[in-house]
């Protein structure tokens, strides 16, 4: 047996795992592509006989080190089929590495949609579900609670188990951190396609603040981006409507008109040219001279968002957008009605610690459910994102900063977004997560070798 298995896994010789931030990376002692799930079930038999742990990657985005092992890493980009559309229903059952974006390609062929979408759709769907990933829009859940049904692989012996709405189960896999099994399949509950009619428009922090409910209910999907430092505290606001799309072949966005080359030299230039390259340029400037981050603030909010700008396109052509480069992010959900509280006490944090801080402060608005760990659990929440961008694969000091705000977090009823960056005392956890100590039941249940643990893990005692 210890002969078929050596020929089977070849020891890794060179692939190396890097996250999309370069902040981790591993060299793993084995890298699987499997292609079925029976290649699924041999490689945590054989991890379980030798006693050696695995973790499944998606697109390695999570700037943290949640999926990372040195011992067996699954790659799922060969394991990444549609198994099932059902048009009547709007569901669809694919094969846990699809990537969002060849989801969303696949769906609008086939006039559907994902209910909802984060910034990007760089993840599979299996690391967006296992990691929490949401979007905005009070009425809308996060992205695990669209999972009507699951197919796991699971320890010790790769049996397959069948999850549907109604099974307990499903509500933890839901946002599972990858600790109880492996993801095989999922199917998701989709929508008929829409587009997005957007509308940005800047704005003040305080005029936001003072009238924040009637600004989250104003649209389908709202939130804003505020820019520290700048005058008056300068934000923008992002208001899309869903618009029902009948045939998405006869549909044509405004990413599909055709340009003028002066359009597309202007555009060019101000997204890419001073967008990108520019700002990069200039936080690493800001690397060796701190106090030039509130001018960079300043001038590129001036320069690329004092305009109110308007756009239809398709759903995810609106939801996503460009992150730009390398960044450490950090993100927690907190009670909605603590919102207004929280982004002043961030604004005073900043000014009385003197720090210079990045552009944007995303806050986006998620409505609850009853997934066990999605921080979004029993209740309807707001997320605060903090960034500090790593120009050129630099770090830039950002850990005080981090460490403030998650203390001005959980002070207000915060819980860290599982794939980001933060800083906890564990012992805050069965009280931040009420059905953390069933979670960790199951876990035990499901993985009673740990297989599926690693560092992260072991930093939340899972």
């Amino acid at each position: 047996m210890e002969e078929v298995y050596a020929r089977v896994f070849p020891t890794n010789k060179s692939f190396t795992f890097r996250n999309w931030a370069n902040i981790y990376q591993v060299k793993p002692k084995y890298v699987h592509f499997p292609e079925t799930e029976s290649d699924i079930q041999q490689i945590i038999k054989y991890a379980v006989e030798h006693n050696e742990k695995v973790k499944v990657i998606g697109s390695g985005h999570s700037p943290s080190n949640i999926a990372i092992t040195k011992d067996h890493m699954i790659v799922l980009s060969k394991y990444n089929k549609v198994l099932d559309i059902d048009h009547v229903n709007k569901t669809i059952k694919v094969q846990a590495g699809i990537r969002l974006f060849e989801l969303n390609e696949i769906l609008k062929n086939n006039n559907m949609s994902l209910m909802v979408l984060g910034s990007i759709s760089e993840q599979t769907i299996s690391g967006a579900v296992s990691t929490g990933t949401h979007g905005t829009g009070i009425d809308f859940y996060a992205v695990g609670s669209y999972i009507i049904e699951m197919e796991i692989v699971a320890a010790p012996n790769g049996e397959i188990l069948k999850l549907t709405k109604g099974d307990e189960r499903l509500k933890a896999f839901a946002c599972s951190l990858g600790c109880l099994g492996v993801i095989s399949t999922v199917t998701i509950q989709c929508c008929q396609a829409f587009a997005l009619q957007a509308v940005q428009e800047p704005s003040y922090l305080e005029d936001i603040l003072s009238n924040l409910n009637s600004f989250i209910k104003s649209a389908d999907h709202w939130r804003f981006w505020w820019f520290p430092h700048t005058k008056n505290d300068k934000c923008i606001t992002n208001s899309a409507n869903r618009l029902p799309i009948e045939n998405t072949k006869l549909f044509i966005g405004d990413s599909q008109k055709p340009k003028s080359i002066w359009q597309r030299i202007k555009s060019y230039f101000m997204e890419t040219i001073v967008g990108f390259h520019g700002l990069q340029f200039a936080l690493f400037l800001s690397k060796y001279m701190n106090w030039i981050v509130p001018s960079i603030n300043s001038l590129w909010f001036n320069l690329l968002f004092s305009q109110k700008k308007q756009v239809l396109d398709l759903s995810y052509k609106v939801f996503n957008f460009d992150c730009l480069f390398k960044q450490y992010v950090n993100e927690w959900a907190i009670p909605i009605e603590n919102t207004a509280t929280a982004l002043r006490e961030l604004k005073k944090m900043i000014e009385n610690e003197k720090l210079n801080v990045h552009f944007p402060i995303e806050v986006r608005f998620v409505k609850g459910d009853d997934n066990w760990l999605n921080p979004c659990f029993g209740r309807d929440s707001c997320y605060i994102g903090i960034i500090m961008y790593r120009p050129y694969d630099f770090t830039i000091p950002f850990q005080k900063y981090f460490d403030e705000y998650c203390e001005i977090m959980k002070k207000l009823g915060g819980r860290p977004h599982w794939a980001k960056e933060f800083t906890l005392d564990v012992k805050d956890l069965p009280t931040m997560y009420p059905m953390w100590n069933r979670f960790k039941q199951l876990r035990e249940e499901m993985d009673p070798n740990n297989t599926f643990t690693n560092d992260y893990l072991k930093r939340l005692f899972l």
